[in-house]
């Protein structure tokens, strides 16, 4: 299946998709993405990637944060759809951000490898190894 619409945004994130098996997510900058945003995020995830099995690339915005009821839903819908992620690469910029994402991907139970970056460049070649 080809998709005919390459990007959307949702206001908090702009999802795209850079090939065929790999969708980009950047989360806008200094921003605090609360339970509804995420929400909603995740409705457009879904809608957007029509359940393909994808790598997929989060970019998080300078300075943005999430409330701790958006981590935990996120959470929760990452191990929903586990079957459907290949490996989830986190690039990350503030010394909370990479807590967070540390702490995430050493305890969320994921069923697929998740890491950190400090770049994009590291992520997406660590991304093609799987």
């Amino acid at each position: 299946m080809i998709h005919k619409i390459n990007a959307i945004d949702t206001g908090s994130c702009t999802m795209e998709f850079l090939d065929l098996s790999t969708i980009r997510l950047q989360y806008a900058d200094n921003i605090t993405i609360d339970l509804a945003q995420m929400k909603e995020d995740f409705l457009a995830y879904d809608e957007f990637t029509e359940g393909r099995k994808l790598h997929k690339l989060i970019i998080a915005g300078e300075q943005t944060d999430m409330t701790k009821e958006a981590r935990l839903f996120a959470q929760t819908e990452n191990q929903k759809r586990s079957k459907l992620i290949y490996c989830e690469a986190l690039v990350l910029h503030t010394k909370h951000q990479v807590f967070l994402g540390n702490l995430y991907s050493l305890f969320a139970q994921l069923n697929y490898p998740t890491k950190v970056f400090s770049n994009e460049k590291q992520a997406r070649a660590w991304i093609k190894k799987f």
